[in-house]
């Protein structure tokens, strides 16, 4: 059995959320993890299906990181994701 490829998805609104649901699909990731500042849209996410699972902190190892966030959140999203030390996304 292949190891698990995951995502961690920094920002789960629609930008973030699409590039996911694509990756799923295409088979790029068999899970993702999302983080997100609004619980709302988190919650959202995950009852949707768009991550497999939420968190306040990057917790495990990742195969990837996106960070789909506005402008004026890049920089924490890029602290968040750089230090899982996996490949970086950022839409």
């Amino acid at each position: 059995m292949a190891p698990a490829r995951s995502l961690l998805l920094v920002g789960t609104g629609l930008v973030g959320g699409s590039f996911a649901l694509a990756a799923k699909a295409a088979g790029l990731f068999d899970r993702v993890v999302g983080m997100d500042r609004d619980a709302d849209a988190l919650a959202e996410a995950v009852a949707r299906g768009v991550v497999d699972a939420a968190a306040r902190e990057p917790s495990e190892d990742f195969q990837a990181a996106c960070v789909a966030v506005p402008v004026a959140a890049t920089a924490d999203g890029l602290r968040l994701a750089v230090n899982v030390g996996a490949m970086l996304i950022v839409l």
